[in-house]
């Protein structure tokens, strides 16, 4: 499903900047591997309240150089912006959107942000249905849409949690938000959190410091 959830957002974001690209059956879109790598660059953003967070940004890259131009971004509200697991972005054949990252290759900008109060980044993290991220991915959103390597086309993604987190973004309706793709999301967190009246302490959600933690 993960993989079927990536060609759908990869090829409605492919089509904002390439009109005459492969076709294919859903699911099933994949556009032509025009860069040798991708590199990679963290910093700190800061948010309307000053609080920074974190940020990972992996833009098309040759000989070790991004390659001018812009490009759609993809990005991700998730809980550390660690670097990208073994096999990096040369690996494009494993699935799912844990290997985002390697689609830096086909002309995407893919970008992961700690959300606050977690991982890299400061501030303080209210549970998994706090407002105060939506109003972050406004933000982020239409940050990435106005940088010189970013075409104004952004999509964002996630599963489970960070699914939750996606659809955070989607609700705010930030004008470049393009497409977007959540799996394993729920709605209502009714029975998970207040299941006979009471709050589950669990429901708060991660949060973490930044130590231990700190941009690289």
């Amino acid at each position: 499903m993960a993989r079927c959830l990536a060609a759908a957002l990869l090829g409605v974001l492919w089509s904002a900047v390439s009109p005459a690209g492969e076709q294919g059956s859903f699911g099933h879109y994949v556009p032509p591997v025009l860069y040798p790598d991708g590199i990679s660059q963290t910093f700190y953003l800061p948010m309307r309240d000053g609080v920074r967070l974190a940020l990972r940004v992996t833009r098309p890259a040759r000989d070790a150089q991004p390659v001018e131009g812009r490009y759609p971004a993809i990005w991700q509200g998730t809980f550390d912006i660690s670097a990208p697991r073994a096999g990096g972005l040369l690996d494009t054949g494993r699935p799912g959107y844990q290997h985002m990252e390697s689609l830096a290759r086909y002309g995407y900008v893919i970008v992961q942000v700690a959300r606050r109060g977690t991982g890299q980044s400061f501030g303080k993290r209210r549970g998994y249905n706090d407002r105060t991220e939506a109003d972050d991915a406004y933000e982020i959103t239409e940050w990435l849409a106005r940088q010189p390597w970013s075409t104004g086309a952004v999509g964002v993604y996630g599963c489970s949690n960070t699914g939750d987190a996606a659809m955070h973004a989607v609700s705010v309706r930030p004008p470049h938000l393009k497409a977007a793709f959540a799996g394993c999301f729920s709605w209502s967190k009714w029975d998970a959190f207040h299941r006979g009246g009471l709050y589950a302490q669990w429901g708060v959600g991660i949060e973490r410091t930044v130590a231990g933690h700190a941009v690289p």
